[in-house]
């Protein structure tokens, strides 16, 4: 999360995790077959293993998932579910190469796995390699037209390469297939912001807090918007409905305390300042407005205590 540079007329940067890829990474689901404790098991068979590597995946034993996928594998090699299960689990281990060679081979013993194309994507977009991304979000999409998830995630990667117009035509596809899917509307209005288009990207975000009342970074990034609007007030109500959702996320904190300041509420801006740095004690740019605040204040030795963390913070 990228903040304020420390001054207090500082305009407020956007959130670092503007865009997200994801939506997709489903499981097999169905009628599941008992299974042996025993991988080894003579009598076990792909679906079963296939089906014990899903239930460990739920319950979040990621290696032991991908041991049971493995067999599932060993046993019959054709099977997609078990490939694409796997690489699931590896997105998940952040095993991106791995992964994308298991969505590979799911796709390999069925060319109109759209999932897989799509999760392919995904993980070429983490790898920076977003025009072969993109090649794969367009195949997912011809297998698949109504895939909002790879129409969404296609505008992420096409937002990577600065084609800003296919990237917001992508964003309002992914809505126009499902208009609850928070994420594109999300992503729309932080495109919408980047190119001053503010009333447009206050929109987007409003309406995706609108789809997802906990969706706290559409939240703060909302309340970014409003400060740099000037409308302070609107913004400390963002920024209270971020921390209600997630008290942990001190930026919120620290941005409500620099529209504090700009109202001149300043001992209510120390008092948030202070909550920022309660959780993060090594925040520089906290300790330096709350110097300010405290000077503002007439409190010259709280102040300078303040200031000189601020420098000793600064200095490292």
């Amino acid at each position: 999360m990228i903040l304020f540079a420390g001054c207090i007329d500082s305009d407020v940067e956007e959130s670092a995790e503007e865009e997200s890829v994801g939506g997709s990474r489903e499981e097999v689901v169905g009628e599941i077959p008992k299974y042996s404790d025993d991988v080894n098991s003579s009598n076990v068979n792909a679906t079963a293993m296939l089906n014990k590597g899903n239930d460990l995946y739920d319950s979040g034993n990621y290696e032991e998932a991908i041991e049971a996928y493995d067999k599932a594998i060993e046993i019959d090699p054709q099977n997609s579910d078990s490939w694409f299960n796997k690489g699931n689990v590896l997105y998940d281990l952040c095993e991106y190469e791995e992964a994308i060679y298991a969505y590979e081979e799911a796709i390999k013993n069925d060319p109109q796995y759209y999932g897989a194309w799509g999760n392919k994507g995904n993980c070429l977009v983490i790898l920076s390699k977003h025009e072969e991304a993109i090649e794969a979000y367009e195949k997912a999409i011809e297998i698949n037209p109504q895939y909002f998830e790879a129409w969404s995630n296609k505008g992420i990667a096409l937002g990577y390469l600065r084609n800003t117009e296919e990237e917001i035509e992508a964003y309002e596809k992914a809505i126009e297939i499902n208009p609850q899917y928070a994420k594109a509307w999300y992503n729309k209005g932080s495109t919408l912001n980047s190119l001053g288009k503010s009333e447009e990207a206050l929109e987007a975000y409003e309406k995706a807090t609108e789809v997802n009342p906990q969706f706290f970074e559409a939240w703060y990034n909302k309340g970014n918007l409003l400060s740099k609007l000037g409308k302070y007030e609107e913004a400390i109500e963002a920024y209270e409905k971020v921390t209600e959702i997630n008290p942990q996320f001190y930026a919120a904190w620290f941005n409500k305390g620099n529209a504090l300041y700009n109202l001149g509420n300043y001992e209510e801006a120390v008092v948030v300042y202070d909550k920022a740095i309660e959780i993060n004690p090594q925040f520089a740019d906290a300790w330096g407005n709350k110097a300010d605040a405290l000077y503002k204040l007439g409190e010259s030795v709280e102040a300078l205590k303040a200031f000189k963390k601020a420098v000793e913070l600064k200095s490292f």
